[in-house]
């Protein structure tokens, strides 16, 4: 009979164990699917809820219609950008994968990027598909593929490849057309061959780029300066351009002594091509008022020879303030 109410008793334990094991278990699952943490969501491939989406930036015309969207990977590019892959579909013909970057911290939208759709293939009316290619935790491909039949029923094919760039601070740029606003890094210093004063001016987003201007002292006139201490270069991968020629030949006044104030200006490079917009103000030392110009200028990087350059001048009077 003892022995009987022994094996009870262990059964009995036995079984208990067993019981909260399982509760464990069940917290544990619950904890894990957690609507508040995306993460947890994203790692078991399972459907974002409302906030989470509107909460990363997610929220599209797919979503909008009745869509569904589901958690497939992610990782940190750096300490502060966390970079989201997600997979949706429209329940009816489409699917397709989105990405997003988010603060790590906040879990806020920073950037958002299309990366693939599939509605299938309409061999009789056409057709248009997107993929796209990883090629580093940084860049990736776009290729796009569209067929389409013409009136007279031939068949059109055409595709398209984009590389984009996923820039440190998250945005999500086409590495073809990166427009950004350059900084400026100005050294002085005199010029030992010609004892003018110099300054260097050089770019943030690209070491081959910089303007070199020499200055002189105040001269009423123009025969009476030493003209060598009066030039605004810009030098592109070696290869000069007279920034003080090409203002002198969109002027009337030729006496001026030009010296062009650097304000602002921006840099693209698409392809073989690299643009600059060079905004100045002339304070020319003999002129009786500053003028606000711009100059737009293209340098092919095949041929090495400066494009088009153009001078633009501003009619109204410009804010010193």
């Amino acid at each position: 009979m003892k022995d009987r109410v022994n094996a009870f008793l262990i059964l009995s334990l036995l079984l208990c164990y067993c019981i909260s094991c399982v509760e464990v278990a069940q917290d544990k699952n619950v904890a894990k699917s957690s609507p508040d943490n995306i993460w947890d969501t994203i790692d078991h491939k399972s459907e974002l809820n409302m906030n989470q989406l509107i909460r990363i930036g997610a929220y599209n015309s797919y979503i909008s219609n009745g869509g569904r969207v589901y958690g497939d990977s992610y990782y940190n590019l750096n300490d502060s950008v966390r970079v989201i892959v997600l997979s949706y579909t429209d329940r009816m013909s489409c699917s397709g994968k989105y990405l997003v970057t988010v603060n790590s911290n906040t879990v806020q939208s920073i950037s958002s990027q299309d990366l693939s759709i599939d509605c299938g293939a309409d061999t009789s009316n056409g057709f248009f598909k997107r993929t796209y290619k990883v090629i580093s935790d940084s860049t990736f491909e776009i290729i796009e593929y569209a067929v389409g039949r013409m009136i007279d029923g031939t068949r059109h094919e055409k595709s398209r490849t984009t590389k984009f760039l996923i820039q440190p601070n998250g945005e999500i740029v086409d590495s073809q057309k990166v427009n950004t606003q350059l900084k400026t890094v100005v050294v002085k210093y005199k010029d030992p061959k010609s004892g003018c004063q110099c300054e260097i001016t050089r770019f943030n987003l690209d070491s081959g780029i910089y303007m070199k201007q020499l200055t002189g002292e105040y001269r009423i006139n123009k025969e009476d300066a030493d003209l060598k201490c009066f030039a605004l270069d810009l030098w592109v991968y070696n290869h000069k351009l007279s920034l003080d020629s090409v203002y002198y030949s969109n002027v009337q006044n030729k006496d001026l002594l030009y010296i062009g104030g650097f304000i602002e200006g921006n840099y693209v490079k698409k392809e073989n091509i690299v643009k600059l917009k060079l905004s100045f103000i002339n304070e020319a030392l003999n002129s009786s008022r500053p003028s606000d110009h711009t100059f737009t200028i293209e340098y092919n990087l095949v041929t090495h020879k400066f494009g088009k350059v153009e001078l633009d001048f501003d009619d109204e009077d410009f804010d010193l303030f």
